[in-house]
């Protein structure tokens, strides 16, 4: 099983470009579940299933941002959001909560995206807090997995607990302990134009207790490439995690 997460960055620069340099990495790819964040057009949601391949997808039509894309049967799907909000911040945070069936076995799946200010980790923490809680009413006790922008480097509080109160494994960080994984990186000039520093800030966690951190294979960063016009698919790069032992439906 793949899943992939990005940060698609609205509909900002040359985006439908962007969109193209997408797509063309998910037709490589071939990933079984996206967390997809920064989607805010129902119409333009609806277009990137029908391009992404896979069959099945959940958006709420509503200001999060979030969508889920899957090739395993949808069962349920909510979109719930934060109480905790950024002063400094005029719209919400959410966590759009997924159960699909895979071969038989239910999955949950949560995706969010988190306040961003570098001095705003407080707030981030006690949205990873609710996030946690929201898991643990929505699970129901199955196989977790999380995707993605925390806005938050590994070494943060707010990353932290998601390992430590919520029991969740870093799948990038377990595999390169050493590694940087910067998803925001200034060699892009996309993400230069921000003016941050390099961070590693895009995660897919799933459930410590539920035996899918031993099915690791892989995490790395994907869509870290320009096309031959220069362009990026969007101001992060994203991440993909492979998990064995889980039967891919394409197959």
């Amino acid at each position: 099983m793949k899943i992939l997460t990005l940060n698609t960055w609205n509909e900002e620069g040359p985006w439908r470009q962007r969109w193209e340099v997408i797509f063309k990495g998910i037709e490589i790819a071939q990933p079984d579940i996206i967390g997809f964040q920064e989607i805010f057009d129902a119409a333009w949601a609806n277009e990137v299933t029908a391009r992404s391949g896979l069959n099945y997808s959940a958006f709420p039509n509503d200001s999060s941002g979030l969508m889920v894309l899957t090739r395993f049967p949808i069962q349920t799907w909510s979109s719930l959001m934060l109480t905790t909000q950024s002063p400094r911040e005029d719209y919400r945070r959410y966590v759009t909560c997924v159960q699909v069936d895979v071969d038989g076995e239910k999955l949950a799946i949560f995706n969010t995206h988190l306040s961003w200010r570098l001095d705003e980790g407080a707030v981030r923490e006690r949205q990873v807090s609710e996030i946690l809680e929201i898991i643990k009413n929505k699970s129901h006790g199955l196989k977790a997995i999380v995707t993605g922008d925390f806005n938050s480097t590994p070494d943060s509080q707010e990353i932290q607990l998601m390992k430590l109160q919520g029991d969740f494994v870093d799948t990038y960080g377990r595999l390169h302990p050493k590694g940087d994984g910067f998803s925001w990186d200034n060699r892009n000039l996309f993400t230069a134009s921000h003016g941050l520093p390099d961070r590693r800030l895009d995660y897919i966690f799933v459930k410590g207790d539920s035996g899918l951190s031993e099915k690791l294979l892989s995490a790395d960063l994907i869509f870290t490439q320009p096309d031959q016009q220069g362009v990026y698919a969007s101001d992060h790069y994203g991440v993909m995690t492979m998990l064995k032992n889980w039967v891919s439906a394409n197959k």
